[in-house]
């Protein structure tokens, strides 16, 4: 809203990811559920014109990715927790659309990892935090 984050967070996953596919897979699940929230925060509050039918949320692992879209198990993904296959709900129903962004484009990654200077302020001044 207004060309800038609404909500934003980094916190440790509260389990242990066997691979980077699956650690992304769990970030699309949480950002997953905080979107429906707050669409449907802001549709109950009258401010359904401002909501969009369809969200796009960017995401660097193409494994992830596909699995948000396709049921296919396999041993890559076979033990992924249950929990986190609602987003694929939402994927289906044209709720959510999972993007592909470039690592290096990535600008959430100033909430979660150590940058170098020029990136890091780059990635700050992008999201409009200061």
């Amino acid at each position: 809203m207004a060309n800038g984050p609404i909500s934003w967070k980094s916190k440790k996953q509260g389990s242990v990811a066997l691979s980077t596919m699956e650690a992304e897979y769990a970030a699309l699940a949480e950002i997953s559920r905080e979107i429906i929230y707050i669409k449907r925060l802001l549709t109950h509050m009258g401010f359904k014109k401002f909501v969009k039918d369809t969200i796009r949320v960017y995401c660097d692992n193409q494994s992830a990715i596909e699995l948000s879209k396709n049921a296919v198990f396999h041993k890559r993904s076979k033990h992924v927790d249950i929990s986190f296959h609602f987003i694929r709900d939402f994927v289906e129903k044209g709720d959510i659309v999972v993007k592909y962004l470039r690592t290096d484009s990535m600008i959430a990654d100033v909430l979660t990892k150590s940058l170098p200077k020029a990136k890091h302020d780059k990635h700050v001044s992008m999201l409009q935090l200061g």
